[in-house]
């Protein structure tokens, strides 16, 4: 299949010089651990890329991009210009409007501020502008952040933003527009892996967990390319300010009061600073710990106290969760309030899926594909196309996405045959079967001693692929149920992604 026109993405899928967009670190590389990486870093950033220009959404978020930095860039504009560019989108217009007449900026009357050019007067241009633009970029955020880990990521970004804002008025730091979105954008390179490449993600989180080693020496020693260098690639490709992409790499750990008095390093510690805190484990008990640690290290650049560095962590925290309604913000992580998931967007690709079956298609690319739209816009922990294997009579784990994909692979697969299970009772009636908790079986079906034994997921589903009443293949689905929830919404796309692979299989027989 040819590639899409990339003409509108602002993403070329030529071979990238990652030298020339690290050239002023090279002496921080000098002292990185070697490359072990398994992965050429070249095909992973083409693969990262190729993903980008073929998602829909992804199209969108580019071309919005642009608008991001049409506002970055008016640097000597006037506020009629400015606000020209931003009454344009209606729907940021609105959301910019609802913000400034909260408490997030205060109130100033009882009928509030009504125009984005009455706001500039009474606020000032650059909070305006700065507003708008962290607010676009983190709706493009949030509205890829299907998966639980990158809405944690989403909400991190927001709450890193609001810490470098403040760390850098404390300081008295001079551009907090540039400071802000770049602490937004700061984990772009680790967010963008654990949207496309999820199975890679793991296996960087894996390497530091076993390793004890720092995210950005993991992600070198697996994909060949720290995270940051992936993030600043990126803003490159989108032409974001040189100053925010300079920023989105970690501080180093070693230097001068002197030399971390200019401004483009003193913007690096306060976006590294706030990253480290709002990465702090707050369910282990080591919070106080780890607040003196951190503040132990920066103290000779920002001069901030554990007491003060607390006093951030939970003023930004309250901060968003005191406007969540205003930004549209979900910060309860309960399964039962889970946002709903964009149905439009998902039919949508869907129907480009289907749009394949009208060219020369391969089977394996169809079914890669949904397997892919699954899991990038469900919270799934495991999403598998199963085949049956007819002379085994056997149906065995093929198209996998996961985060244990090998021992999934090798271990999900079933006898075929009129047993009482739930899997045959579901194959053999052409009938999808849900479980919420195998705690909780009001049908009860039975759950075979194999799947019991490798410990698989307690909630999950079965979608039989039946055609002209032959058992062909199978949908898997799991999902932890403390963390989310298979609503009726969902069900119906997943029947919807059945009937695409059954659509597919009848061409291909």
């Amino acid at each position: 299949m040819p590639d899409p026109d990339n003409s509108r993405t602002g993403i070329e899928l030529d071979l990238i010089d990652i030298r020339a967009v690290n050239a002023d670190e090279q002496s921080e590389k000098a002292a990185a651990p070697a490359n072990e990486s398994p992965i050429d870093s070249d095909t992973f950033i083409q693969s990262v890329l190729k993903k980008m220009s073929r998602d829909d959404s992804f199209l969108s978020f580019s071309e919005q991009v642009g608008d991001v930095n049409k506002i970055l860039k008016m640097k000597y504009s006037s506020a009629k210009d400015i606000s020209g560019v931003i009454v344009k989108d209606t729907a940021l217009t609105a959301k910019l409007l609802k913000l400034v007449n909260s408490s997030f900026y205060g109130q100033f009357s009882e009928q509030g501020i009504t125009t984005i050019s009455e706001a500039m007067i009474i606020l000032g241009t650059e909070v305006i502008k700065l507003a708008a633009a962290s607010l676009k970029l983190y709706e493009m955020m949030q509205s890829k952040a299907t998966k639980q880990v990158l809405k944690e990521k989403t909400l991190k970004g927001l709450q890193r933003s609001l810490i470098a804002r403040q760390v850098g008025l404390d300081v008295g730091y001079g551009n907090a527009e540039e400071l802000q979105v770049s602490a937004m954008l700061y984990d772009f390179g680790e967010y963008l892996v654990a949207l496309f490449e999820p199975d890679v993600y793991q296996q960087v989180r894996q390497h530091m967990n076993t390793r004890r080693v720092s995210k950005e020496d993991a992600s070198y020693a697996v994909i060949g390319i720290k995270y940051s260098e992936l993030a600043r690639l990126i803003g490159s490709k989108w032409n974001f300010p040189p100053a925010i992409i300079n920023a989105l790499q970690p501080a180093p750990r070693s230097i001068t009061k002197e030399e971390a008095a200019s401004p483009e390093m003193l913007r690096r510690f306060i976006c590294s600073f706030s990253d480290d805190i709002v990465n702090i484990n707050t369910q282990d008990g080591s919070v106080g710990r780890e607040l003196s640690r951190i503040s132990e290290f920066y103290r000779h650049i920002l001069g901030i106290s554990p007491s003060k560095a607390a006093d951030l962590m939970k003023t930004s925290w309250e901060k968003i969760v005191r406007h969540a309604s205003v930004l549209r913000i979900d910060t309860n992580t309960d399964p039962s309030s889970q946002p709903a998931v964009n149905v439009q967007d998902v039919e949508s690709g869907i129907a480009s899926i289907g749009s394949l079956m009208d060219t020369s298609f391969s089977i394996h690319e169809v079914l890669t594909r949904i397997v892919d739209d699954i899991w990038k816009n469900f919270d799934f922990s495991k999403v598998c196309v199963c085949i049956k294997n007819k002379p085994m009579q056997t149906m065995e784990a093929r198209f996998v996405r996961a985060d244990d994909t090998d021992f999934f692979t090798r271990h999900f697969k079933f006898k075929i045959g009129r047993m009482g299970d739930l899997f045959n009772h579901a194959l053999h009636n052409n009938t999808p079967v849900v479980i919420e908790h195998l705690a909780v079986n009001p049908k009860g079906y039975e759950i075979p001693l194999w799947y019991i034994d490798k410990q698989f997921a307690t909630a999950f589903g079965v979608f039989p692929i039946v055609i002209n009443g032959k058992i062909v293949a199978m949908l898997y689905l799991d999902w932890d149920p403390d963390r989310y929830s298979l609503n009726g919404d969902t069900f119906t796309l997943m029947e919807k992604y059945r009937d695409l692979i059954i659509r597919a299989m009848r061409k291909k027989r």
